[in-house]
């Protein structure tokens, strides 16, 4: 536990202009959700942008173009103010303006490639040809031509790099390479070649494009088995870089296929990769949180701009080379002076999946755990940002509230507390070597705090944090090769205290005694996340309710699509809600288990839920990187 008081240039911001989507205020709701009221439940909000997913540069170089998850930002490149969203149902997980800058490409996580007009956002047309995720699209030189690429549909078939006609959106030809992804595929500069890059081995396969036929593969040197993740060429078409997950980047003579340099320097994967204009610099983005700039005629590094939090995914030069724009999973669109390395502006707001939310006590603040290591806390009824935790290093699985509502708790691997008044960091509780702590609960007094890890429950004295007690309790389960202890997959106090409840990751539920970690009672068939019916009397796991009492099942709510990943109670123990597995969310009655209303339109997988201590609210965690709050208008 720790008490938290107060030889290349490597580029730090200074400070800098945010521009950030706070949230949409909440239209007050006018009552309790209610068997009686269920069907009226209706979406009253949604903060946060969505996920970013790749950026690009238009060619006039006024604006920048975002991929997300709910659609198609569009940015004033020099401010970074936001010009529009061209909303759509499914994630939008690559984007790329023609040369002309009047139409936008984007493919999508349900196989279609999307065109749409820049100026006002209006979908001209679909081209319909994939059967998976699409991850990349790219237009011929002279913008006759798009090439898009995707996932394959199943194990058995290769994955797609499919060549259309703009004009009239006929599909050309599919050229199968092996693989199950195209990670990128890029044009020649005189559009006679078509790179590509796959998930199968080290390769990048150049192809002809009048014909399709196959020109040669580009392997890569490094002596381990490591996926290309991008691909681009020099503005004269004489040199390929490769972006590859071995941490390098590799510049091979695309006449011969002659590997010329190899620039190390990353410390993680490189996920992108692109030339300057005039061809003198090379960017390269890795999950090492980085972008690199080295100089293209020699391979030698120039500098390092640090100030990301998360992974670099994309980044994008601008037309004269004199701006870089970068997108991370730290939430954070990043524009940056090639120059010096200078940050100029910044976009926040932009999440991966949330993991789990909670309600303050008082109903005011609603804290959500995200994959890009941060917490923010929400205002609820105005939708602005209280604060953003920074400082997890991990994926953010639980968050907590304190029952006086002063602190909050969350855990990543490692658990931290936090003051809500001011965001500020209190304490760092760090697990043993080769563990971590995946769920935090307070005991309804808040003297303690409660953390599981893999094999055991670690408890806290608060506020000091001083350890009070280890609580082993192991559930093995039988693989084919050895005996496996599972993680915690969830923890939760009874309302009196006197014991809580763990549940494992694969299956079972265990109740012991707080006072001396004894164990009660064991329940081998339930196991998900835990709530307690507000008085006392029923435990559930997942879709599972089970009498406190003797362990008995009580009864499994359940439909064709139930998952029960997620659950929360109504504050007056009417109501269950549940996710599903197509992306809804289910709300119960209690007393006899009837479904009462589906949320649906859902763009991905939900998460958590939570209600708010009123029952007038119903919080939604998304894997598109959204909050979404349902109630009654």
């Amino acid at each position: 536990m720790l008490l938290v008081s107060g030889c290349l240039s490597q580029q730090k911001p200074s400070p800098l202009p945010v521009f950030s989507q706070a949230g949409t205020p909440i239209p007050v709701p006018t009552s309790v959700i209610s068997p009686l009221n269920a069907d009226h439940v209706s979406l009253l909000a949604q903060w946060g942008k969505g996920n970013l997913n790749q950026v690009a540069y238009s060619p006039n170089g006024k604006q920048i173009a975002v991929a997300s998850s709910l659609g198609i930002y569009l940015y004033n490149a020099d401010t970074l103010e936001e010009v529009r969203l061209i909303t759509t149902d499914a994630n939008i997980q690559c984007v790329s303006f023609s040369p002309n800058g009047e139409l936008l490409a984007s493919g999508a996580d349900d196989g279609t490639v999307e065109l749409w007009r820049s100026t006002d956002g209006t979908h001209v047309r679909t081209l319909i040809g994939h059967r998976s995720i699409v991850w990349v699209v790219a237009f011929s030189p002279d913008g006759t031509m798009l090439a898009s690429g995707g996932s394959s549909y199943s194990s058995g078939e290769s994955a797609a790099l499919q060549l259309w006609r703009v004009s009239d959106e006929k599909l050309l030809y599919t050229l199968e390479g092996g693989g199950i992804e195209v990670h990128d595929v890029a044009f020649s500069p005189d559009g006679a070649l078509l790179a590509s890059s796959l998930d199968a081995g080290k390769k990048v396969r150049l192809w002809r494009v009048d014909d399709g036929s196959l020109v040669r593969t580009f392997e890569d040197q490094s002596p381990y088995m490591n996926q290309i993740n991008s691909v681009a060429f020099s503005p004269d078409g004489i040199i390929l870089a490769t972006a590859s997950m071995d941490k390098t980047v590799q510049l091979w003579r695309v006449s011969d296929g002659t590997l010329l340099h190899t620039l190390d320097g990353h410390t993680d994967d490189v996920e992108d990769v692109a030339f300057s204009p005039d061809g003198a610099i090379i960017a390269s983005a890795s999950r090492d949180n980085t972008i690199r700039l080295w100089k293209a005629s020699n391979g030698e590094a120039i500098r390092i701009l640090t100030g990301h939090l998360s992974r670099v995914g994309s980044l994008a030069f601008s037309p004269d080379g004199t701006n870089l724009v970068s997108g991370s999973f730290d939430d954070a669109l990043r524009l940056w002076r090639v120059s010096d390395g200078t940050l100029l502006q910044a976009v926040e707001g932009y999440t991966i999946w949330v993991k789990d939310l909670a309600f303050s006590p008082d109903g005011k603040m609603l804290a959500s755990a995200s994959g890009n290591h941060v917490v923010r806390i929400w205002n609820v009824f105005d939708g602005t940002l209280a604060h953003t935790l920074e400082g997890h290093t991990g994926w953010i699985n639980d968050v907590a509230f304190s029952p006086n509502g002063t602190m909050l708790a969350s855990a990543d691997g490692s658990g931290r507390l936090w003051r809500v008044s001011d965001g500020a960091l209190l304490l760092i509780f760090e697990a043993p070597e080769g563990n971590f702590y995946s769920t935090v609960a307070f005991s309804p007094d808040g003297a303690i705090l409660a953390s599981g890890a893999s094999g055991y429950v670690q408890m806290w004295q608060l506020p000091g944090g001083t350890p009070l007690r280890k609580v082993e309790c192991k559930n093995e389960t039988l693989t084919a090769e050895n005996k496996i202890i599972e993680g915690i997959y969830s923890l939760a106090f009874s309302p009196d205290g006197t014991f809580f409840v763990i549940a494992f990751n694969f299956n079972g539920t265990q109740f012991w005694q707080t006072s001396n970690g004894s164990l009660l009672k064991v329940v081998r068939d339930a196991t998900g996340t835990l709530a307690f019916s507000p008085d006392g009397e029923l435990l559930a796991a997942g879709r599972s309710l089970i009498h406190v009492s003797d362990g008995s099942i009580f009864r499994v709510l359940k439909d064709h699509q139930s998952t029960g990943e997620s659950v929360a109670f109504s504050p007056d123990g009417i109501l269950v809600a549940t996710t599903s597995s197509d992306n809804a969310v289910l709300i119960w009655q209690l007393s006899n288990g009837q479904l009462l209303q589906t949320l649906k339109g859902h763009s991905d997988k939900i998460r958590s839920i939570a209600f708010s201590p009123d029952g007038k609210l119903l919080a939604l965690g998304s894997d598109n990187g959204t909050v979404l709050i349902w109630g009654i208008p």
